[in-house]
C-alpha cells in the first residue's frame, strides 16, 4: 500500500468543502471526511484507480485524478507515495482552477 499524503492546497480545499457542508449539515461534513479518507485508503491499495488527468484535458500534466462522487481527487503519483493535490466537488471548475 503507497503513503497518502497531502498537499497544502488539498488540505485547504478539504477544509473548505467542510465548512460548506457543515452549514446545512454537520453529520454530513463529517461523512464527507470519512468518505473522503475511505478514498484515499482505496488509492493507496489501488493507485491505478487514478486516471491520468491528460483523458479529460489537452495539457501535457503528470497529474490524475479519481471519483468519489461527487468529489474529484487530483494526485501526484511518485515512486514511494502519492500526494494528493487537489480535492474539489465535481460541479466545480476545477480545470480551470488546477491550470
Amino acid at each position: 500500500m503507497k503513503k497518502i499524503v497531502n498537499s497544502v492546497d488539498s488540505e485547504i480545499d478539504i477544509d473548505r468543502l467542510y465548512a460548506w457542508i457543515y452549514v446545512n449539515s454537520p453529520k454530513n461534513a463529517l461523512a464527507f471526511l470519512d468518505k473522503i479518507d475511505s478514498h484515499y485508503k482505496t488509492i493507496g491499495m489501488f493507485p491505478k484507480i487514478c486516471m491520468p488527468l491528460t483523458n479529460k484535458i489537452d495539457v501535457q500534466t503528470d497529474l490524475k485524478y479519481s471519483i468519489s462522487s461527487p468529489y474529484v481527487i487530483i494526485t501526484k503519483h511518485f515512486p514511494t507515495y502519492i500526494e494528493v493535490y487537489r480535492v474539489f466537488h465535481g460541479k466545480e471548475d476545477y480545470l480551470n482552477k488546477l491550470f
